[in-house]
């Protein structure tokens, strides 16, 4: 049976820190350094060593493949950045790619590639900036890594949407699944049932297991995160979810 990877996919610079801390997000099986290398000038060394160093410290504990590109030409970098991603479109792989550590316009040609592949992109936020020409080091540590919304693929049902309102509606999460399937309740989210006491734990019953389905496919589009506390689970919204909300037109509180 074929296991799960997990794979990064790094467009290599000068940003060192960007890269190691990156891989944090997820614990990658195999990592994949991008850099593109031409007329071997000053900067393109420097990228070249950083490329080597990278691969002899990862290299140790993980797979480490290098891939270089022998063009800036947009299209022709588009196209090797294309074939390189497709390469790893495999099922079975997790696939999270990089998109702080590499030049400006790679950069933004892997979120329009990850986008259409169903990749997850991140990008990284440093605590504080260095700019000293011709160093490696550019920051003092990472704040944060940002995982990147997938909008153009989303496509929430009625429900769904209601439910990422009524978790706004309360700060921004629940902390059990009872709690939200009661707030739900209040706000004539389910169909309006007769019912005899003794039918009510069936009904409850029902309305649970209707929740959790449309809980674990918002969780799968990346709009909440549930984690477990005992037998329940917090719900909270993601950094996709107010990106979403926060800009569709169509969304009202």
């Amino acid at each position: 049976m074929e296991k799960r990877k997990v794979v990064h996919i790094i467009p290599v610079s000068f940003h060192l820190d960007d890269i190691v801390e990156g891989l944090k997000l997820q614990p990658p099986n195999e990592a994949v350094l991008i850099s593109i290398y031409t007329e071997g000038d000053r900067d393109e060394k420097i990228i070249l060593r950083n490329v080597k160093k990278i691969k002899k410290a990862m290299g140790k504990t993980i797979k480490v493949t290098a891939r270089t590109i022998g063009t800036y030409e947009v299209d022709a970098v588009a196209k090797e950045l294309s074939t390189i991603l497709s390469s790893y479109e495999v099922p079975k792989n997790e696939v999270y790619v990089n998109v702080s550590s590499g030049f400006s316009f790679v950069n933004a040609l892997l979120i329009q590639i990850s986008i259409l592949k169903g990749f997850k992109s991140y990008v990284l936020r440093r605590r504080k900036y260095l700019v000293p020409p011709y160093k490696t080091e550019l920051s003092k540590g990472i704040e944060e890594i940002f995982l990147l919304p997938s909008i153009p693929h989303l496509e929430l049902s009625d429900q769904e949407n209601q439910i990422l309102k009524v978790l706004v509606r309360k700060g921004g999460g629940a902390q059990s699944q009872m709690i939200l399937l009661d707030a739900l309740e209040k706000n004539d989210f389910f169909k309006m049932e007769k019912y005899f006491k003794r039918r009510r734990k069936r009904i409850l019953a029902n309305r649970k297991t209707m929740l959790t389905r449309l809980l674990k496919g918002l969780e799968t589009k990346g709009m909440i995160e549930r984690e477990a506390r005992g037998r329940d689970n917090i719900v909270k919204l993601t950094h996709s979810a107010g990106f979403y909300l926060n800009n569709l037109a169509t969304t009202d509180f």
